[in-house]
């Protein structure tokens, strides 16, 4: 459906977590499962102490587009787009996170990750996959962006996630 940006706004103030616009396009958020919400809480109690997190909106100008993130990280500085009777939403995330359905794969693989490329302030996207442990850490260097895959069998050997180390299992505590 098309939507104008005041409209979608106005409308994700209203209802926070339901939609997102995507170059002109309303897009309904899918539903999140029992184990989605729980990887939600394991990072949110990674985190809590470290840095400033938020599940709130996040607009990415040079791709037209806002977006809800499963978690993001903020840096001690955020930068926010606000407007009356408006949702608010960052601007400069530090660690998005997105985790995966079958339903979102595809769409966090490919469409938001074309997004969040154009996010200059972002150091970290993180791919979860909810079914299996299973990350995909994109950071960004100098050449770029690197992958790294952490799977099952890296049980044991930390990754950083914001200059944090973390095991595969801290994120899927009590889910697999």
């Amino acid at each position: 459906m098309t939507i104008t940006e005041e409209d979608f706004l106005t409308k994700a103030c209203q209802q926070p977590n339901q939609w997102e616009y995507h170059q002109g396009q309303l897009v309904a958020c899918a539903p999140a499962s029992e184990a989605h919400h729980q990887i939600g809480q394991n990072l949110a109690d990674l985190f809590s102490k470290s840095a400033p997190t938020t599940s709130s909106l996040v607009f990415i100008p040079l791709a037209d587009a806002y977006v809800y993130p499963d978690f993001v990280l903020l840096p001690s500085a955020p930068i926010l787009y606000e407007a009356p009777q408006q949702a608010s939403a960052v601007l400069n995330p530090v660690l998005v996170v997105e985790i995966m359905s079958p339903q979102t794969k595809q769409t966090d693989t490919q469409l938001k990750w074309g997004f969040y490329q154009q996010v200059s302030h972002l150091e970290q996207y993180l791919l979860i996959d909810e079914q299996r442990p299973l990350l995909q850490l994109f950071t960004r260097n100098e050449q770029g962006w690197k992958l790294e895959i952490i799977k099952h069998s890296d049980n044991t050997k930390p990754f950083l996630l914001h200059n944090q180390e973390v095991l595969l299992k801290d994120i899927y505590q009590q889910v697999v």
